[in-house]
């Protein structure tokens, strides 16, 4: 999902004015690999499999027992997810949207391209 939506998040990055989206690479070690590349082979992400050896040649003063799998992604990254909540926030109410705060939301149901909040 992360890379399609990766226009999206830079064309927000451009409107809102703000760094949302930092890509620092990723690295999976154990089980969390295995499940990682799995999701990332069916989405066809690229990624690379590391030996523990070659992990601790990469990143000295690692400790990664023989046989664990490692895997990297170089196209990784952090979302700063508050700031991004906010940047989405504000960019709706500039375009219309009418933002209700610390509201309880008892159904969504939408009504063409609108979409009531029934309280």
């Amino acid at each position: 999902m992360a890379a399609p939506a990766l226009d999206a998040w830079r064309e927000l990055e451009d409107v809102s004015g703000e760094r949302l989206l930092h890509t620092t690479g990723g690295i999976d070690i154990g089980e969390g690999a295995k499940r990682s590349a799995d999701a990332l082979m069916a989405a066809g992400a690229q990624f690379a499999r590391l030996t523990p050896e070659e992990t601790v040649e990469h990143w000295p003063g690692s400790l990664i027992a023989a046989g664990t799998p490692v895997l990297v992604q170089e196209r990784g990254g952090v979302c700063m997810a508050e700031r991004t909540v906010r940047a989405q926030a504000r960019m709706a109410a500039e375009t219309g949207a009418t933002l209700l705060g610390e509201t309880v939301v008892g159904a969504l149901v939408r009504a063409g391209d609108v979409l009531p909040v029934d309280r």
